[in-house]
């Protein structure tokens, strides 16, 4: 999985458009320049879980793109891959698991901190041990 993709930020009357030109499809807008960077992360993520792999392309190079908007008022922003956001858009899974009580009373004060469900902070801790071990 490739670590970023860039995203062409373009200023309309009402806010920012914002498009992958290497994923084709994968566009988002926002009002301001801070909520379309945080659109961006989120259609990113969403687009490359549900993506089928012959559609996932080799991000271009910075030069690249600005070559192929040149003279058009555009910013051009490498937009992180966030694992933890393409999570929230794959398939679930409904599993059933013994715990202890007070495993399940430390699972729900943590997630709670967390401002997560039970599930999320399980699904959350399991993925963070699976990429500290190259998973």
């Amino acid at each position: 999985m490739h670590k970023f993709y860039y995203a062409v930020f373009e200023k309309e009357n009402e806010g920012y458009l914002v498009s992958f030109p290497d994923l084709k499809g994968c566009n988002t807008f926002a009002e301001t320049m801070e909520k379309a960077i945080a659109a961006a992360e989120d259609a990113l993520a969403g687009w490359l879980e549900a993506a089928e792999p012959a559609f996932i392309k080799k991000p271009s190079t910075y030069e690249t793109i600005t070559l192929r908007h040149q003279g058009e008022n555009i910013t051009v922003m490498a937009v992180p891959v966030r694992r933890d956001l393409m999570l929230t858009y794959a398939p679930k899974q409904k599993v059933n698991l013994s715990l202890s009580v007070t495993t399940v009373e430390l699972i729900d004060f943590e997630a709670k901190k967390r401002g997560l469900n039970r599930s999320a902070y399980i699904d959350a801790l399991a993925t963070q041990k699976g990429s500290d071990l190259g998973v």
